[in-house]
C-alpha cells in the first residue's frame, strides 16, 4: 500500500484515544522499568494499530514506525545535542528523511513531571528536526487525570507550545 504523509498525519491524531483505551494494556505489559517496559509495549500497540489501519505488514510498518529499544531511529535521523547530550524521542513516524512526529512517553503525579516531559518533547521539534511532537503523560495511580487541573496559566503555556514547538501534551 502506498501511504501519503496526510494519511499518516490523520492516524497520528488517533494515537491519544487509542491510548486511553487501552491504557492499562500498554502500562501492564512485559517486565523492567517503566520507560523500557511502556516503550515496548507502546510500540508493539502502535504496530498493530499502524498495520490495521493501512493494511500493512509487521514488515512494512517499520518503514515508519521507530521505537526505542525495538526499532531505533536512525542515527542520521537523530536530533542535535543539547549542552553534549543527544536528544531522541521514545517513538517516532519517520516518513523517508521527513520526521514526522516525535512521541514522548512519561507518567507522575505532579506538575513538574507534566512540564519536564513537555519541554523534554519539544527539544525533538526545536533541534531534533522532528514536524511535530506527541506527549503521551500516564497519570500514577491513585491518582488520575482530573486531578492535574488545567488553569489559566496550563492553558497558556499548552498553547504557546502548541503554536510555538507545534508539541501537544494528552494526559492519560
Amino acid at each position: 500500500m502506498k501511504l501519503t504523509e496526510t494519511e499518516l498525519l490523520n492516524f497520528v491524531q488517533s494515537i491519544p484515544d487509542r491510548c486511553k483505551s487501552e491504557r492499562d494494556i500498554i502500562l501492564r505489559a512485559g517486565q523492567g522499568k517503566w520507560d523500557t517496559r511502556v516503550r515496548k509495549s507502546f510500540a508493539a500497540a502502535l504496530e498493530g494499530w499502524l498495520c490495521q489501519h493501512f493494511d500493512l505488514s509487521t514488515v512494512e510498518s517499520k518503514r515508519f514506525l521507530y521505537a526505542e529499544g525495538c526499532n531505533p531511529i536512525p542515527t542520521n535521523l537523530r536530533g542535535g545535542a543539547f549542552f553534549g547530550t543527544k536528544m531522541h524521542p521514545d517513538a517516532a513516524l519517520i516518513m523517508g528523511d521527513k520526521r514526522l512526529v516525535a512521541i514522548e512517553l512519561d507518567h507522575g503525579t505532579k506538575g513538574s513531571q507534566v512540564r519536564n516531559a513537555l519541554a523534554k518533547a519539544s527539544f525533538s521539534v526545536v533541534l531534533g528536526g522532528f514536524d511535530r511532537a506527541l506527549v503521551l503523560f500516564f497519570v500514577d495511580p491513585p491518582k488520575s487525570p482530573a486531578n492535574l487541573k488545567r488553569q489559566d496559566g496550563e492553558q497558556r503555556i499548552l498553547a504557546l507550545y502548541q503554536q510555538q514547538f507545534n508539541t501537544a501534551l494528552y494526559v492519560l
